[in-house]
């Protein structure tokens, strides 16, 4: 099969149609977070090395899985109530197909943790295994080494468990505000943390340091799924979203330097960047022209934005791997480095193929049974459940009663 029959047959399976450019945006976001781990600020341009890379990377990644599950979710109660199919059904293909594509990498990699006795792993593995990580590391106040990373993939897994209910069955009415609410929360946590003076890795590893980030891209998928006209959602996002994001995004820069006004950087950042990024995946999401557009959907690109989730996960063992085989061979193996960035960086991508070739496709291939377009069937004559209660959800939103229907 080819790139093409594959990218049809997605299309089928999804409930949102296929957008590249986003996976290149992807390809970004994580090269970012190599900068931050590998790189030597230190000699890199000034500016460069004024840039919160990793920061940034993980605020990107944020932003486009509120964008990406929340279009996924609309799309799929769309579907439900057009048809009058079961949102129930989007429930459970929704958990099968995220549980395909993010638990056996990240149990596998844990596995081996385990079997190889790397530090931390054993003394916070029920921390790992749960996905609440990031929760160890905000009690705890600071980030063990080896796996640090993974509170990023706890704050997502934490933001599935309740979003797809509220979307799915929530009265439409009452989403936008939940969304509004689910933004407030972000800044308002920061400046709690900032208040009482908490560790940088409670104010920001917490889940409710991230819900404005998540729900930026929430609300940007609610209004584009919506019945306002695109070209009016793209002139707001270009004339008032990007610019208010660039210069909230230089002026807190600018207060991080001051000894008065630095907690307004801390709070307000990431709402900042959220607003620039909410910009940039819409515009993506519909494709940029010209040599950007040419630059996004580049083969190596959307493919490294593809392999994404492994280079994610595999990133930080680099170090583990090459530091011995440097010791052989007479060579310094440097924490951080133009050497270290570009050598940890192609072992991570090399690992991370492998693993996309011989565990992850194999595996994601799967998601095409799980398709979000039910497969029309005979009905039984027994009572629907799923469909009574979504009936009632219905009423409810009209604000009617079962015997109005």
């Amino acid at each position: 099969m080819n790139l093409t029959d594959q990218s049809t047959v997605a299309r089928k399976a999804s409930a949102l149609p296929y957008m590249p450019q986003l996976d290149a945006l992807r390809a970004f976001a994580v090269g970012a977070v190599l900068i931050h781990h590998f790189a030597d600020f230190k000699h890199l341009p000034y500016v460069m090395g004024q840039i919160p890379w990793g920061f940034l990377g993980v605020r990107l990644f944020f932003v486009l899985s509120g964008f990406l599950i929340t279009g996924i979710l609309i799309e799929s109660r769309d579907r439900a109530d057009g048809s009058n199919g079961s949102r129930w059904f989007g429930i459970r293909q929704f958990y099968t197909r995220r549980f395909l594509r993010i638990f056996p990498l990240y149990y596998f990699v844990i596995g081996v943790l385990l079997l190889l006795n790397v530090q931390p792993a054993r003394e916070i593995f029920l921390w790992l295994l749960t996905y609440t990580f990031n929760i160890q590391v905000s009690i705890q106040g600071w980030f063990p080494e080896n796996v640090s990373h993974f509170w990023t993939l706890s704050v997502e897994e934490q933001f599935y468990i309740f979003w797809p209910w509220l979307v799915l069955f929530a009265p439409r009415r009452s989403l936008i505000p939940v969304i509004c609410a689910l933004i407030c929360l972000g800044p308002l946590y920061r400046l709690y943390a900032v208040a009482h003076e908490l560790s940088e890795a409670t104010t920001y590893c917490f889940t409710l340091s991230a819900l404005d980030t998540l729900g930026m891209g929430a609300l940007l998928a609610l209004v584009s799924h919506g019945n306002t006209a695109k070209q009016t959602i793209e002139r707001f996002l270009f004339r008032v979203v990007l610019p208010t994001g660039v210069v909230a995004t230089i002026a807190l820069t600018a207060m991080s330097y001051s000894k008065t006004s630095w907690k307004a950087y801390v709070v307000l950042l990431d709402t900042a960047v959220a607003l620039v990024s909410c910009w940039l995946i819409s515009a993506a999401s519909r494709g940029f022209k010209g040599p950007v557009g040419v630059l996004l959907e580049s083969r190596p690109l959307v493919y490294c934005g593809k392999i994404t989730y492994g280079i994610y996960v595999y990133h930080l063992f680099m170090p583990l791997l090459i530091a011995p085989i440097f010791g052989k061979l007479g060579w310094v193996y440097a924490q951080r480095g133009m050497v270290t960035l570009l050598v940890s960086s192609a072992a991570t991508f090399a690992v991370a193929s492998l693993s996309w070739y011989l565990m992850e496709k194999p595996i994601n291939n799967l998601k095409r049974h799980f398709s979000y377009r039910p497969k029309p069937a005979l009905r039984s004559p027994s009572v629907d459940y799923g469909m009574a209660l979504d009936s009632l959800v219905s009423v409810a939103e009209a604000g009617g009663s079962p015997r109005s229907m």
